[in-house]
């Protein structure tokens, strides 16, 4: 079910009854409760007297979505970056490869396997803990770039194309303060785009004060 939410397979705002959901999914009402709870928790859905709703696309969520993004990875990444191993830059390249071949054929499905696993390679040497708080965060944040991709896939995939392009190259020279700067201007890039979709005279005062904040981790790891 969480997979369906991410993949708007279930729309947002949608409402449907337990045992619709039961059907739906194929699944008993028990693992349906517990799964439930576990979305309701996270932000997902919200259930009232046997009636789910799927969470809609808010502009305070995917803000704060990408705040997060902004701050805990950027200083992820600072921690990967400089203990990359030479077959770990080469994985990343292989990952990037395949997603340049991919969104040459605006195939987002695809994108995305390559996609999710070079964004945790570059993330992978901070730690568990960390390193699950930023999937889950990936996840939050696939939801609307989904959305938005579908609105605009060629400007969008050629520019994720050019700044992954840099992470990369930060990463294979073992350049942390730079990974730092590109994946921060990444996010915060499409964070932006997502939220004018929302809403153009928004203002996401509180995602470009995590901007400034994250690009300081550049200055924790020597800048160059």
């Amino acid at each position: 079910m969480r997979e369906a939410i991410l993949s708007g397979d279930l729309p947002a705002g949608k409402v449907f009854s337990q045992v619709d959901l039961a059907k739906k999914l194929d699944v008993g009402r028990t693992p349906l409760r517990e799964a439930l709870r576990n979305l309701q928790e996270e932000g997902l859905i919200f259930s009232q007297a046997r009636r789910i709703r799927i969470a809609e696309f808010s502009i305070e969520d995917v803000e704060q979505v990408y705040v997060l993004r902004l701050l805990v990875e950027t200083a992820a990444i600072g921690m990967t970056v400089p203990d990359l191993t030479p077959e770990e830059i080469a994985e990343l390249w292989g990952l990037l490869a395949q997603m340049s071949h991919y969104a040459s054929q605006h195939d987002f499905e695809r994108v995305e396997i390559p996609h999710r696993a070079f964004h945790s390679v570059l993330v992978g040497k901070s730690g568990p803990r960390v390193s699950r708080q930023t999937e889950q965060l990936y996840d939050y944040a696939e939801r609307y770039r989904r959305s938005y991709l579908s609105m605009d896939q060629n400007s969008s995939f050629e520019v994720s194309t050019a700044e992954h392009e840099g992470l990369y190259e930060a990463a294979a020279e073992k350049n942390a303060p730079e990974a730092i700067r590109r994946l921060s201007a990444h996010y915060h890039r499409t964070a932006r785009s997502v939220i004018a979709e929302l809403d153009e005279e928004h203002v996401p005062a509180r995602l470009d004060l995590a901007r400034r904040m994250a690009d300081k981790h550049a200055e924790c790891f020597g800048d160059s």
